[in-house]
């Protein structure tokens, strides 16, 4: 992730936004005040069960309904895995003996990483926390309703969206972002066993 500089001094902490100014010197030797915005860390989850993926349709207030893989902001000193765990059972009711770390992707323009996690075969069981400031229905899709992701406004998880179009026009690119998701391979049942190429090292989360 973009790093701020060791001078870098906090102007506003706000609830989600944090900014924050240095001075910065310039090539000709003079300088400037820089500024950037920051955000905490965040964690979205892809969960399986069996041959579905597990997504949200949600409402917040004033915004519009929307689609959007579990997941959520760190908060305190949490880490990526702890939050996962949280989030999945908090949000979804779902529970995940271990997840498995895929890749992390910037923000952009504010400093920060989102931190995309890998659960299979995830049980319902957790206790959903009651939010009044957001309204969640969980429901299982298919895969091909996972790659039609990439062609609605509504999903949030926009970072994803250049692997899913690779997966909906490549066979190759489909069949290991299927094998990557699920563990095995597309038309095969959900107990076959797995390589080791597309085990990546499980993280189980500390309580």
């Amino acid at each position: 992730m973009k790093k701020l500089p060791d001078n870098a001094r906090l102007m506003f902490e706000g609830v989600r936004y944090n900014v924050w100014q240095w001075e910065q010197t310039l090539f000709d030797g003079s300088t400037v005040i820089f500024e950037a915005a920051s955000r905490a860390d965040c964690v979205t989850i892809i969960a399986t069960v069996e041959d579905k993926i597990l997504v949200l349709q949600e409402e917040q207030p004033g915004q519009a309904p929307f689609l959007a893989l579990p997941g959520g902001h760190c908060e305190g000193l949490d880490s990526p895995e702890r939050t996962a765990k949280f989030k999945l059972e908090l949000e979804a009711g779902y529970k995940a003996e271990a997840f498995t770390k895929w890749f992390v992707a910037p923000y952009g323009w504010v400093i920060g990483d989102n931190h995309f996690f890998i659960a299979r075969n995830v049980t319902q069981g957790g206790a959903v926390r009651e939010d009044p400031g957001d309204k969640i229905s969980p429901k299982l899709i298919s895969f091909d309703e996972f790659l039609d992701f990439r062609k609605t406004s509504e999903i949030r998880n926009k970072e994803l969206l250049p692997i899913l179009e690779r997966a909906a026009n490549n066979t190759d690119e489909r069949a290991k972002l299927h094998d990557m998701i699920f563990g095995f391979a597309e038309g095969q049942t959900p107990t076959v066993a797995t390589s080791t190429e597309t085990q990546p090292s499980q993280i189980t989360p500390s309580i």
